[in-house]
């Protein structure tokens, strides 16, 4: 959606509040209430019949009763009038309706009673905001739709950070806690069960907004994950960072991915994947969300993660040093320019200059600290600067917070505050700080990862090298309408995918040729599209060393096979050659429904998700892509060779992940690709088995 879409929602100039009532401290009242208080300079009209007036508003009996149209409908309360509610809406042309609280507890919104709304309103012209909402705020316009008590009227300035949350109550509680910390919000949207608007519809109508420079998603449940990403890159497009909330991860996931077959779906692990893959912030706490809004609100973005800190304390600045590396971001050495500087302004012996440490004596003469201050300031090689503050007397702190405001402004990169300890102590110098824009932290570890991830997304380069879809599917016509092992490992043959010496047969005798042309150890598979599970059935013969193994076997894996499904299709005998050296490695992938196509490898074989060695990405990966989730493996020292014992082909391996996670993506016929096992030697990648299913 638009903001063009979203107009009259995100700015109406006529609202109409339906159930509204004078009754001081009821939510029914709140809306008008707060409406008021902001200055709404539109057009208000309370609904009621039981009043001719509220809070000098003439009062309307009835929808149909206000004079003219309107933009937008508060309700609070699902009754048995509400469908006549929304044809109100059609006749008086109120394009947007929000619905509060639905008066109907544990109703899904796929049931049939909201199937039916739905369909009222989409016949009356009217979208839907919740059920379950409690409403938005439009900070710069001074719109506040919403009944929740935690909105009260804040200064007029207006930070950047818009903030959609499905949940209402959670939603509005977590603003209230940013807003303690001094965050100025733009948007304030809760978008409740979404019968109709969601999440993403917003979050689209905001991108365009360029006052907004960083959108936190609180999200329950996410249906389209592929819009959503494609939102997260026109947001970076625009420079506005996206940050997540994730309030219920079981929620997030309602239905399993997996299928009788699916491999490799951990939905946890792909999420984690997919938001990296793609320089989303995850924020984990209530306090991140302050924490990510101070940073995204100063003019300056660093060009990258190398990170300078001035501290009052050595066990502070060492303890912070520790928790940045952990975020990502890069501690080390200063310049040989900027430590000459600092040497003059410190006489005493340093053993390292970054954290470089001020001790007390120095304090006293705050114009040192400010020269210390400088210099890193002039140190180009320094992306970010976290100065971090104990104690002080409050003479010395105001002398040490007019240097950092000094400056914060005159730096084309971000400067940080820690201020310890927290509480009470000089809390008139880090209130002057934040003020003045400075983002100030009390906790070491909130500072660390805020500022890594703030740093992390500034420097986000996201890989789309050597990606093409340009897939040649002519091999389809050599494909049946179902796939067997063979038919799936002659497919991917196609596409210059090593496979085995195999020959598929129809009868014991052109198996037995078949194994003496290929040569011992041998092993026979019966293939058939209706038994996919070939080691469950037990219609597989491995390590034949003669014909006279293989005559036996031959009859023994037919028989089982007609045992474990009397009415499969056998499409004849596989006979395939023994690979005795190598590693064996698997690569699944698939359609996740949240985010479409996937591409998973792992170390293993057939016991890989035992070991629980393995990395999942969105497809499709480039080459370089798929060496990194193969590096990322515990399993990745095998490959790489141990105790003098040569390398294995990652190269290979690599490539064959990336060809498969181009067809997973560019095909749109193919629901699921299992490789298992590919062994991986020296010079090359070989796949042993492999299925592949059709949507």
């Amino acid at each position: 959606m638009t903001v063009k879409e979203l107009s009259k929602l995100l700015l109406p100039r006529s609202i109409v509040i339906a159930g509204a009532t004078p009754a001081s401290g009821l939510l029914s009242s709140r809306p008008l209430e707060l409406l008021g208080e902001f200055g709404f300079s539109g057009s208000l009209f309370p609904v009621n019949p039981y009043y001719e007036e509220i809070s000098g508003f003439k009062c309307y009996p009835d929808i149909l009763d206000i004079p003219g149209s309107s933009d937008v409908l508060l309700y609070n309360g699902l009754d048995e009038d509400f469908r006549d509610t929304l044809r109100k809406c059609g006749t008086k042309g109120i394009p947007f309706l929000i619905i509060m609280d639905t008066g109907k507890r544990n109703i899904a919104v796929e049931s049939e009673d909201w199937t039916e709304i739905k369909n009222i309103a989409i016949e009356n012209n009217v979208r839907l905001v919740g059920p379950e909402s409690q409403g938005l705020v439009n900070f710069p316009d001074s719109i506040p739709m919403t009944y929740s008590p935690l909105i009260f009227r804040e200064s007029k300035k207006c930070g950047g950070t818009a903030y959609i949350s499905q949940s209402g109550t959670f939603g509005f509680v977590s603003y209230s806690a940013a807003v303690a910390r001094g965050v100025n919000f733009r948007y304030v949207i809760t978008t409740g069960l979404e019968v109709d608007l969601d999440i993403l519809d917003f979050t689209e109508a905001i991108l365009e907004d360029p006052g907004v420079n960083l959108i936190v998603l609180c999200i329950d449940e996410l249906r389209n994950g592929r819009r959503f990403l494609s939102l997260v890159e026109k947001a970076r497009e625009r420079e506005i960072a996206v940050a997540v909330f994730r309030t219920c991860r079981d929620k997030l996931f309602p239905e399993k991915n997996r299928s009788d077959t699916a491999v490799l779906s951990d939905d946890e692990r792909l999420w984690n994947s997919a938001m990296k893959q793609n320089g989303v912030i995850e924020i984990r706490d209530i306090a991140e969300i302050a924490g990510l809004a101070w940073l995204f609100d100063q003019r300056s973005r660093p060009g990258g993660l190398r990170t300078g800190i001035l501290t009052t304390s050595a066990g502070a600045g060492a303890l912070l040093a520790d928790h940045c590396k952990v975020s990502g971001l890069k501690v080390e050495g200063l310049s040989k320019v900027t430590k000459e500087g600092i040497s003059h302004i410190i006489s005493h012996n340093l053993r390292d200059f970054n954290p470089l440490v001020v001790n007390n004596t120095l304090l006293e003469t705050p114009e040192k600290f400010s020269a210390l201050v400088k210099e890193l300031v002039e140190d180009h090689e320094i992306d970010i600067i976290i100065v971090v503050i104990s104690l002080l007397i409050p003479e010395t702190a105001s002398e040490i917070t007019s240097s950092i405001k000094k400056y914060f402004k005159q730096n084309n990169r971000p400067v940080v505050c820690v201020w310890l300890p927290a509480g009470d102590h000089n809390t008139e110098g880090m209130e002057d700080l934040r003020s003045y824009g400075v983002p100030v932290y009390e906790s070491i570890s909130l500072c660390s990862s805020a500022v890594g991830a703030f740093a992390g997304w500034s420097s986000f380069k996201k890989d789309i090298t050597d990606i093409s879809c340009d897939i040649d599917f002519h091999s389809l016509d050599y494909c049946p309408g179902e796939f067997t092992e063979y038919s799936a490992k002659r497919f991917l043959s196609f596409f210059d995918m090593g496979i085995t010496n195999e020959k598929l047969c129809n009868s014991l005798e052109e198996a037995l040729d078949a194994a003496n042309e290929i040569g011992y150890p041998v092993a026979v598979k019966v293939m058939s599209p209706d038994i996919l599970r070939k080691s469950e059935a037990r219609i597989i013969e491995l390590d034949l060393k003669n014909e006279e193994e293989v005559r036996n076997a031959y009859g023994r894996v037919l028989e089982r096979a007609s045992k474990s499904n009397s009415r499969a299709r056998i499409t004849g005998v596989l006979v395939q050659e023994m690979i005795k050296s190598g590693i064996e490695c698997m690569i699944g992938a698939r359609r996740d429904r949240i985010f479409g196509p996937v591409i998973s490898v792992g170390i293993g074989g057939i016991y890989v998700e035992f070991l629980d060695d393995y990395s999942s990405m969105l497809a499709p990966v480039s080459g370089k892509m798929a060496e990194e989730m193969i590096e990322s493996l515990r399993g990745a020292p095998l490959l790489k060779g141990l105790w003098g014992k040569s390398g294995l082909c990652i190269s290979g391996l690599a490539n064959m992940v990336s060809d498969i996670s181009r067809i997973i993506a560019c095909d749109t016929f193919i629901e699921e690709i299992n490789v298992n096992p590919v062994i991986v030697r020296q010079k090359d990648a070989v796949i042993v088995d492999a299925f592949i299913i059709r949507r």
